[in-house]
């Protein structure tokens, strides 16, 4: 189904009829004539992945009328349009009828994808919808965009695991046999199934892999000399995200961060996320207009977000940072973490390197020159991952000493580091 959609930037209670509310009699009651040749379906999704909206359609078979609601101030659009066949493409535009942003979808069996847009703003968000269903939630629609899976099977007679860290629609596949990396990619996939495919090293005696992800189930095709192999996975064990968003036509935030369901862990998590959130919601709170005789021009001039980014994830250790960053501030605020499971700990520096005259020695044969302190410490399937503080404009700078270096520098009563390193 391909529609072309014009709509109407409104606000609830702003320019938009008093007679019509956001529901289904209120889009059919847009039509003049053939009211009961229409069809009505409602919609739910999400906006950048987390901001929830609100979708209600009408047609009559060659117009489209409805409604879309977002944001906590209940921003509400009118729409009209055309319909064609398997795509949508959408117009706002604000009360003098200037042009606000665009939005592109298209259509698959009911459901629709695409990017929201704003040229002023410089913003190309993925947007998503799908056929309202009464026992779903936002929260599970969110599970689906962001988890940690690690899947266990055989291919060509080997176990071996496959790491799927999923952000959005970026995939990290990783294959692992032994914690030793045979493979490692990034695809991109919005919408299930999601595929991958390789030809892989001679040593796994086989010509070539495809691996399907579809609801988070696990199939590993491995063909040789034509012959096709099927091993379907298993999730051995993962992590989620916990998340929370707020936006109104001015500001907006997003945050996440892992839970893996062990108290300390996931109480240190929470806590630093809840800590920056305070300073996101006094900013907010500063800001936040909600007058709507007069609609703001500086669409999302406050914006804040909190995200995760993983450098190991296993079942004895996890390492990576949490990441916080706003646009009234270059800087990149970050909280590292290296957390044995074994233990119910975090370590800090003094606790993960036993010799530092080693590291700073290591550091001059694998580190370029800079004027940035690498004092950020993570682990990955490689090795130590130095990195230094962040901001917008530069960046942050990163370093990889590899395990085979480290021999004497750790603290190898850690039993992951010393795992590691031998």
């Amino acid at each position: 189904m391909k529609i072309f959609l014009f709509a109407w930037f409104l606000l609830s209670g702003y320019g938009l009829p008093a007679q019509y509310t956001f529901t289904e009699e209120s889009a059919k009651a847009l039509f003049e004539n053939s009211a009961d040749q229409l069809w009505v379906k409602s919609y739910t999704g999400l906006l950048d992945y987390y901001h929830p909206i609100e979708m209600i359609l009408a047609t009559d078979g060659d117009e489209v009328k409805g409604f879309y609601k977002m944001g906590t101030d209940k921003l509400v659009y009118l729409i009209e349009g055309n319909k064609t066949e398997d795509d949508m493409q959408l117009i706002e535009f604000d009360e003098n009828h200037h042009l606000t942003a665009r939005i592109e979808l298209n259509g698959h069996n009911g459901d629709f994808i695409g990017t929201w847009s704003e040229s002023e703003i410089e913003r190309n968000l993925p947007l998503r919808f799908t056929e309202k269903n009464i026992n779903s939630s936002h929260f599970d629609d969110y599970k689906r965009m962001f988890y940690y899976t690690v899947y266990e099977g055989l291919i060509a007679g080997k176990l071996i695991d496959v790491n799927v860290y999923r952000q959005g629609d970026a995939l990290e596949i990783s294959l692992l046999e032994k914690n030793n990396l045979l493979e490692k990619d990034l695809i991109n996939c919005n919408s299930d199934p999601c595929y991958y495919s390789l030809i892989p090293e001679s040593k796994w005696t086989v010509d070539s892999l495809q691996l399907v992800l579809n609801k988070g189930e696990l199939n590993v095709y491995s063909f040789k000399n034509g012959i096709r192999s099927t091993e379907k996975y298993h999730a051995n064990y993962g992590l989620n995200f916990a998340c929370d968003q707020e936006n109104n036509f001015r500001s907006r935030y997003t945050f996440q961060y892992p839970i893996i369901g062990e108290k300390e862990f996931d109480k240190t998590m929470a806590g630093q996320a809840e800590k920056w959130k305070g300073e996101i919601k006094s900013k907010f709170d500063k800001t936040y207009y909600s007058d709507p005789a007069n609609i703001p021009s500086d669409r999302f001039k406050y914006e804040a977000f909190v995200w995760t980014e993983l450098d190991y994830f296993g079942k004895d250790f996890i390492s990576g940072n949490l990441y916080y960053q706003n646009s009234w501030s270059d800087e990149v605020q970050k909280f590292c973490f290296n957390y044995d499971r074994k233990k119910d700990k975090f370590l800090d520096r003094d606790q993960l390197i036993a010799n530092e005259i080693n590291l700073e020695s290591l550091q001059k044969n694998f580190t370029p020159p800079s004027n940035k302190k690498l004092e950020y410490l993570n682990f990955n399937l490689e090795g130590l991952v130095m990195r230094s503080d962040s901001d917008i404009v530069y960046g942050q700078e990163v370093s990889y000493i590899p395990w085979s270096k480290l021999g004497n520098t750790l603290n190898e009563k850690i039993s992951f580091l010393s795992k590691m390193v031998k």
